[in-house]
């Protein structure tokens, strides 16, 4: 079962990782191809530019994201972090679930997997400033510190994106006879003395 809404943040939340991985990708170009952004801005100037390339932009940046999204989760896969066949056993067992927390699943896995992809994409936007920032001689010190703030949020990403799918695995596993938390302020049973 899939909400609505999760449908729109798993589109928006791909085009944003995409987005970032695009952008990060252009400046790690524009590196090594000096000329590249006086051609960008020539092509730019056309009346017609925003209408033609609008819609191919956004789905490249869709692509993309769902293309950064799927590599970083098989670079945790690979690193370890995620057991490929946990995951897919995940899946077989939230399915005797409610639907509450068959939802509840789905969003917590669909966030790890976005995170998963911004780490990917964050990181290869440290690459492109750390690179950027020795051609550009009057934005080392922005550039290096925008590279150290990248790697900061990289890892920040990774470490949510595991926790997030840590906590999709833990509802999964959920035994049947299990209860649901609940919130203290709703609870019927009195506190413990």
């Amino acid at each position: 079962m899939q909400i609505p809404w999760q449908g729109i943040q798993g589109f928006s939340g791909a085009v944003a990782v995409g987005s970032l991985a695009l952008t990060s990708l252009l400046l790690l170009a524009g590196v090594f191809a000096t000329n590249l952004f006086l051609a960008i801005e020539f092509v730019s100037k056309s009346t017609a530019w925003a209408i033609v390339v609008a819609l191919p932009i956004a789905s490249l940046a869709y692509v993309v994201g769902l293309l950064t999204n799927a590599a970083a989760e098989a670079i945790f896969v690979r690193l370890g972090w995620l057991q490929r066949n946990t995951l897919i056993d995940e899946l077989l067992q939230i399915r005797e679930k409610g639907e509450f927390l068959i939802g509840r699943f789905l969003h917590l896995r669909q966030e790890g997997e976005i995170l998963a992809g911004g780490s990917l994409a964050l990181g290869i936007l440290a690459m492109a400033c750390a690179f950027a920032s020795y051609p550009i001689e009057g934005w080392r010190r922005t550039l290096i510190s925008a590279t150290f703030m990248c790697v900061t949020l990289c890892i920040g990403s990774s470490s949510l994106s595991i926790s997030r799918f840590r906590s999709a695995n833990a509802l999964a596993n959920a035994g049947p006879n299990s209860e649901e938390p609940k919130c203290p302020a709703t609870s019927t049973t009195s506190p413990p003395s």
